[in-house]
């Protein structure tokens, strides 16, 4: 695989899912876990109950999406990705839940203060930085 890491690229590459759902079908389509992969993350994270969340890269908004335990959550999360398709595509796939924000953002150079959430996610895209 080769490591994107020019903007351009990038933008290219990603203008919308369809380059992403090729590597993440591979595993949906040939994981061994029983547990999903947005459900085994949301099992792991230590924030409070009220936490304000940024997700950096959130593609189409996909462990969002992969798991019912974010109805459980009473978190304020914000959605970025440097793909102004990504980010509309997560708008759409979480259209039904009013506690998401979404932003088009470069992770290198994010428009909030210091100190602003209690937690920040970022699967599988810190390698294009």
């Amino acid at each position: 695989m080769k490591i994107r890491t020019d903007r351009k690229e990038l933008l290219d590459h990603y203008k919308d899912s369809s380059n992403l759902n090729l590597r993440t079908s591979l595993h949906q389509n040939y994981s061994t876990s029983p547990v999903p992969w947005g459900s085994w993350l949301f099992d792991h994270i230590n924030l409070p109950a009220e936490a304000c969340v940024l997700e950096v890269g959130c593609g189409p908004g996909g462990i969002w999406k992969s798991t019912e335990k974010v109805e459980r959550l009473n978190w304020s999360p914000y959605l970025t990705d440097l793909s102004t398709g990504m980010v509309a595509e997560a708008r759409m796939a979480l259209a039904d839940n009013d506690r998401f924000r979404f932003l088009t953002a470069d992770s290198q150079d994010l428009p909030f203060p210091d100190d602003h959430f209690d937690g920040v996610l970022s699967c599988a895209m810190m390698y294009h930085v």
